[in-house]
């Protein structure tokens, strides 16, 4: 059985609660992940896991499909994903080069994120949506607010201010 997932390691901030600035509301999302629910495709995701702790390129490319989903922006494709875990510094105009390591393994740590984070089944179980904070269902009242003004914060004990605040002035 071949598996889908869904990434969206580009638009993934974290959560547990969301935040807007334009609804100044705050909503509880209890963290959920369906994958557990079907033996093979958790052990498939697993093994992806793995793949990507070790840093393994070619692995994490045959588990992914060919019609990987990377961001909003329409960043698909298993070429696309090599390119954001390899990324070189001739990829990159000069001033930007120096940062070619780290955006590197930005991208690692972004998507292994993703996949521990959980996330719920699409389209009638073939496919398989990651983080759930992609596919979390809000309140209604979440509908009005701008996606990109929508943060997610996983952790305890964090901090979430009305407003910004500025040390040492």
């Amino acid at each position: 059985m071949r598996h889908l997932i869904a990434l969206c390691a580009a638009c993934f901030l974290a959560a547990a609660t969301a935040t807007s600035t334009a609804a100044q509301e705050r909503v509880q999302i209890q963290p959920f992940d369906e994958g557990p629910r079907d033996k093979t495709f958790d052990a498939y995701r697993a093994a992806l896991l793995q793949a990507v702790v070790t840093r393994d390129i070619d692995a994490v490319l045959r588990a992914t499909s060919p019609n990987i989903d990377l961001s909003f922006g329409g960043d698909a494709g298993r070429q696309q994903l090599r390119d954001n875990l390899t990324v070189g510094p001739e990829t990159l105009s000069e001033e930007y080069r120096h940062l070619a390591p780290e955006m590197r393994e930005e991208y690692w740590a972004e998507l292994e994120a993703v996949l521990r984070l959980g996330g719920k089944f699409q389209d009638e179980g073939t496919g398989f949506a990651a983080p759930y904070t992609f596919v979390a269902d809000l309140p209604p009242s979440a509908d009005q607010v701008d996606a990109f003004k929508l943060y997610f914060v996983v952790g305890s004990g964090v901090a979430l201010r009305d407003r910004p605040i500025r040390y040492g002035t």
